[in-house]
């Protein structure tokens, strides 16, 4: 086995799909991220990572790494209020607005890390690592992954256990993408 994939292994993250979700209005969330990190993909439409005092933009196709221990928000606009991420989880998805197109759809999946010591490679990480598509090769596996993530997206039976594979490659992919730039 070779040491990337070894640092992992030995690392014993749990993933935890938080969610696949279209919002019809205006929206944020504040992730409180002590023990863990995960990334945000964007499937459709555009919003925006606070962190740091630093806003970044997403678009369609880009993926944000979060880093264990950074705390974020992610936001439908600059400015937006964000909430709690547990008040999402215990709402209803929104209904359809007018013309049924929603502002932002996203797959965002959190990485649980086990108390313990943790590898010094995942200090080096960036706090939030963007992988922006238009960046990605069409050849890339990084970009027939979230090709794969987004259809996959609002599928039926085995969906979730599907989403939750294919992010767990998406991550390990992006993050060699990362060491290999």
């Amino acid at each position: 086995m070779d040491v990337f994939s070894e640092i992992f292994e030995q690392a014993r993250w749990k993933n935890d799909l938080l969610w696949r979700r279209a919002f019809y209005e205006p929206w944020g969330f504040r992730f409180p991220c002590e023990r863990s990190g995960g990334f945000h993909m964007v499937v459709q439409g555009e919003c925006y990572v606070r962190y740091s005092d630093r806003t970044e933009l997403l678009q369609k196709g880009d993926l944000a790494i979060i880093r264990p221990g950074c705390h974020h928000d992610l936001v439908s606009a600059p400015r937006s209020r964000a909430r709690s991420v547990r008040e999402l989880a215990e709402s209803t998805p929104e209904a359809p607005g007018p013309g049924g197109i929603p502002l932002t759809t996203l797959v965002s999946v959190r990485h649980e890390v086990p108390d313990g010591p943790v590898h010094p490679f995942f200090h080096e990480i960036p706090e939030v690592l963007i992988l922006r598509q238009a960046e990605i090769p069409l050849n890339h596996p990084i970009h027939t992954t979230c090709a794969m993530i987004a259809a996959e997206v609002g599928s039926g039976i085995g969906s979730d256990l599907i989403l939750q594979r294919l992010t767990d490659i998406l991550l390990y992919s992006a993050l060699r993408q990362w060491l290999e730039s």
